[in-house]
């Protein structure tokens, strides 16, 4: 048995580091995000920002991640994102990534959304996602297209915490 423990010990160790390395990497939670007052004309990836925009729910798209032994099932909604009641052009510069199901009968939307602005990867917006877009709606992807992963939406519903969002069973709490 002694002669097995030179083996077992560092093998149970490799196999714990790499499951914690895998939740940190699957969790993908970026640390503490202090947003600052935003606008549309000035945005990069990796800020925190506050923006107050018009959200178009004709152009939502719904992403599915399976259940993991990290993470509970989860629906994302993905939608355009535009500077308030301007709505007219079809290009998308920001795309709003959450887990607050649009409004029912609701074409569009005025709130204030607040999170960290981010690159599109495979991981935040499928690649089939404006294929998806451009065949139900006239919307397309700005050459410089972001996505903003939402922290809180203020809108005249109320407060949508994101991290608050979940039950116990992680299926979205009701606002």
């Amino acid at each position: 048995m002694r002669r097995w423990l030179w083996f077992v010990v560092p093998f149970a160790l490799v196999i714990a580091g790499g499951a914690v390395a895998g939740w940190v990497l699957v969790r993908g939670d970026d640390g503490p995000c202090l947003p600052v007052d935003g606008s549309f004309d000035d945005l990069r990836a990796g800020t925190c920002v506050t923006l107050r925009g018009t959200a178009h729910y004709d152009s939502v798209v719904s992403q599915s991640t399976p259940d993991t032994l990290f993470a509970p099932a989860t629906t994302w909604y993905l939608y355009g994102f535009f500077p308030v009641n301007e709505t007219q052009d079809k290009a998308i510069r920001v795309l709003v990534r959450t887990r607050r199901p649009p409004e029912r009968l609701v074409a569009f939307e005025t709130m204030t959304v607040q999170g960290r602005l981010a690159i599109p990867t495979r991981a935040l917006l499928p690649p089939d996602t404006e294929t998806v877009l451009s065949k139900r709606t006239p919307y397309f992807f700005d050459d410089a297209v972001l996505v903003l992963v939402v922290d809180r939406i203020t809108s005249e519903d109320g407060v949508w915490d994101e991290h608050a969002a979940t039950g116990a069973d992680g299926a979205p709490a009701a606002r």
